[in-house]
């Protein structure tokens, strides 16, 4: 039978059996000399159940067992002055009609642990590491809600370390220290007397460890207390958990921050036992934070609701109260700060937060140094740059909304910000700039909400107009966009008194309406722009974007008349006006390409690529580069052409110009269906089509529906064709755009005439007339072609000589009229 211990750890106390007390944290209770031997006896048979009677002979020393409740007043009255709960006792048990038991604390705390653990790995080794090296004290350091307790609790049960939970008091913090590690003190000791008995009994015992839950709620004991119980010769190690640092020169400081994605997704879905994809569940995760107590609450949510519908997360109240208690320990300072910080959407900078005039710029680097001591930000990989969950920001934006004023400030402050991003754009380091840019967006837009609604006059609507308008430069590199942002910016700018304002809105939305494949409106836009008297700037981009529409309807020598009134306005070197004539150069050379005029239009290119090489414009250099490969197609070097346009691709794709990569793919199609390499043709044609039903943009939509219908008439699948074609049609008639609907006409003749309907081919052929009546010479040309050869088919006579010109569109028209006529015999 093992002997009894000389002290026994339970749950609400420490009994030291030689003295016979109970020690509590904040006091002591004397025990009788029987109660500690009726305690030994038990103890001393851990889990077994031992009679009233073997009690009666072994504790009591009767020699026989007796008729008596003796046995069973005192387990009562031992129960009163031991257990947390008499009435449910954790330790003195009992068997009805057999005995009495005595449970231990569980030797392995794991056992007392809810549920799996998912990651923590780099937090778990650095704190081991941290202890091997001999470090004192460390603090697991982070926001409500990161999972500190639930990670120290992990390593203590695997570590057998014991735990105790801080409370506030010099004294009762230092009693709560020593029944963790099974010190005895007397009571009514002081808090000074309690710290020096129980650095005493440290000195004469091995290394121990502690861990130290939510230290933070005693920081002041924690502060006088640690730095004595771990100074000089001590063993003592100490871990503790704290959203704020305790600024002692022992510490190490270890940050628990939001888990990675994966191994959020991984807590996530064990504890709501959900069969949603990954997919599903990730903005779900992106919401919390991955912070495992949003987490946490997210599953149950999940398991009440079903998979249909992932639960939202705010601010539920375990969350939202660890928020409360960080903010309540903050300064008026540091709650200003946080409020500053939480206007922004993305990280902030002192800059940022020193710009709402919500703190001083005497004071703002210590108020974001405690918030960064508070866990409420965290420095960003950027140096300069902090992060605020969005937990906290959506907790601090509900509790405490910032100043009017701030809220102004901010926006103007973003505005400055976005406007020099923009004006780098056509530069070396354009990319970049417009990815910053872009992610600005949402703030921008949010921001602009709040000042609209805002009490203000005309100078507030200017401000919320801008704030619309900033990301327009993105925005005309990435894609046809949704413009109730754009008439957003419209309202605001007419409420402005500003003229000039009014403009600019026109322009940006001319431009996304050319792109949503609605030129005649466009045209109105840069009208409007135009009638104003505006800068040279906005009427250089008005003509040029006008010219560019005119062309969508077919006036070719309109469009080209509007591109060189642009560059007559663009003759200045500055870097503004020189990106504009870049631009205006491109479109003039694609104008005067199509109007067969080849000399003057590479001309035109190699001007807008010496714009580009000046300024530094990689992104519109290799857009130029891919324009001018298209000419070695006219001089019998298609490779070579293949070439150029690949490697505008692939820089396309690089810099995210999702724009020009689609129009790139388009002619990288076109080129590979000349070259007979139909399987890459369907490719590109393919991605460009998902891409522009992505974006929303109609008319490159149906240059890809064409191509891949022509693709489908050489390959004899007169239904694939027959369904692209007609698509292309209908998308080219709803852009109004007569050039590409005469040619989709043409295409749809030579495939009646392949089907053996001679009458639906004539017709298809006037509809093409009537659409186009006089088109440019490549076009007229190719036009010729697939006349011939569907009078060749409805008549039955052999295919006679095609005309002899050689451009893209006549030789691919060349390609599918004899591939088609082989066909048919």
């Amino acid at each position: 039978m093992p002997a009894a211990p000389s002290a026994l750890r339970l749950r609400a106390c420490v009994i030291d059996l030689t003295a016979r007390l109970a020690v509590f944290a904040d006091r002591e209770q004397p025990l009788s000399r029987l109660e500690v031997a009726l305690l030994e006896h038990l103890a001393a048979r851990p889990g077994v159940v031992v009679s009233r009677d073997e009690l009666l002979v072994e504790v009591w020393g009767y020699p026989r067992p007796l008729p008596t409740r003796a046995v069973d007043n005192t387990v009562a009255r031992l129960r009163t002055r031991i257990e947390v709960d008499p009435k449910a006792p954790d330790h003195l048990t009992s068997v009805r009609g057999v005995g009495y038991c005595f449970v231990p604390l569980p030797e392995d705390p794991q056992s007392t642990r809810r549920g799996s653990f998912h990651g923590r790995a780099p937090e778990r080794a650095a704190l081991e590491l941290a202890l091997e090296s001999g470090a004192r004290l460390v603090t697991l350091h982070g926001t409500g809600g990161s999972g500190k307790s639930r990670l120290a609790a992990e390593w203590a049960a695997t570590t057998r370390t014991r735990s105790v939970t801080a409370t506030p008091g010099v004294a009762a913090l230092t009693g709560r220290i020593a029944v963790g590690l099974d010190i005895p003190l007397p009571a009514g000791l002081t808090g000074t007397a309690s710290i020096e008995r129980a650095r005493h009994a440290l000195r004469e015992r091995p290394d121990s460890r502690l861990l130290i839950d939510q230290i933070d709620d005693a920081l002041d004991a924690a502060r006088a207390v640690l730095p004595m119980l771990l100074e000089g010769d001590s063993t003592l190690q100490v871990v503790c958990t704290s959203r704020v640092l305790l600024g002692l020169p022992e510490e190490t400081a270890i940050t628990v921050g939001p888990l990675p994605e994966p191994d959020a997704l991984a807590l996530l879905r064990a504890r709501s036992d959900s069969v949603l994809p990954d997919d599903d569940l990730r903005p779900l995760v992106r919401r919390t934070d991955g912070l495992p107590l949003a987490l946490e609450l997210a599953a149950a949510r999940l398991r009440r609701l079903g998979p249909e519908a992932p639960p939202a997360i705010e601010a539920p109240r375990p969350l939202a109260d660890a928020l409360a208690a960080s903010w309540s320990r903050l300064t008026d300072t540091g709650q200003r700060a946080l409020q500053a910080a939480a206007v922004f959407d993305s990280d902030v900078s002192l800059s940022d937060v020193l710009a709402t005039g919500a703190v001083s710029r005497g004071d703002v680097a210590a108020a974001i140094s405690g918030l960064v001591d508070a866990a409420l930000l965290v420095p960003a990989d950027v140096p300069g740059r902090f992060h605020l969950l969005d937990t906290t920001r959506r907790w601090v934006r509900a509790q405490a909304p910032p100043a009017a004023h701030w809220l102004e400030r901010t926006a103007e402050h973003r505005l400055a910000q976005a406007e020099a991003l923009a004006a780098g754009i056509p530069g070396p380091d354009g990319v970049a700039l417009r990815r910053q840019l872009h992610r600005l967006g949402p703030e921008l837009s949010r921001l602009a909400e709040l000042v609209h609604h805002a009490p203000g006059g005309p100078r507030q609507a200017a401000l919320v107009a801008r704030l619309l308008l900033a990301t327009g430069p993105a925005v005309l590199v990435e894609g046809p966009a949704d413009l109730d942002q754009v008439e957003r910016a419209m309202e605001a700018a007419r409420g402005s008194d500003d003229p000039t304002l009014v403009a600019r809105v026109h322009c940006l939305r001319g431009a996304l309406r050319h792109l949503g494949g609605r030129p005649e409106a466009a045209l109105d836009d840069y009208d409007a722009v135009l009638t104003t008297d505006p800068p040279r700037d906005l009427a250089v981009e008005a003509h040029f974007r006008r010219g560019w529409a005119q062309v969508a309807l077919g006036r070719l020598e309109a469009g080209a008349a509007d591109c060189r009134r642009a560059l007559a306005l663009a003759s200045s070197p500055a870097p503004p006006l020189r990106a504009l004539r870049a631009a205006a150069n491109i479109r003039l050379g694609a104008i005067l390409h199509l109007s067969g005029a080849l000399s003057e239009a590479r001309r035109a290119l190699r001007a807008a690529l010496d714009d580009a090489q000046h300024l530094g414009d990689a992104a519109v250099e290799a857009r130029t580069l891919g324009n001018l490969a298209l000419f070695d197609i006219e001089r019998g070097r298609p490779g070579r052409a293949r070439a150029g346009l690949q490697a505008a691709l692939e820089h396309a794709e690089e810099t995210h110009a999702a724009l020009s990569a689609m129009q790139v793919r388009i002619n990288l199609g076109g080129l590979a269906h000349r070259l007979g390499d139909l399987d890459d043709a369907r490719h590109h044609l393919q991605v460009a089509h998902a891409t522009a039903v992505r974006m929303g943009d109609r008319l490159c939509r149906s240059m890809a529906e064409c191509g891949l219908g022509a693709l489908a008439l050489e390959r004899d699948d007169p239904t694939e064709a027959r369904r692209q074609l007609g698509r292309a049609r209908v998308g080219f008639g709803a852009v109004s755009h007569p050039v590409y609907v005469a040619i989709t006409w043409e295409w749809l003749a030579l495939l009646e005439a392949a089907d053996g309907d001679p009458e639906a081919a004539h017709e298809a052929l006037a509809a093409a007339h009537a659409a186009l009546p006089a088109p440019p010479d490549g076009i007229a040309q190719a036009r010729a072609c697939i006349t011939a050869g569907v009078e060749a088919m409805v008549a039955g006579l052999p295919l006679g000589p095609l005309p002899d010109h050689d451009s893209s569109a006549t030789h691919l028209a060349r390609r599918v009229v004899e591939a088609v006529v082989a066909r048919e015999g």
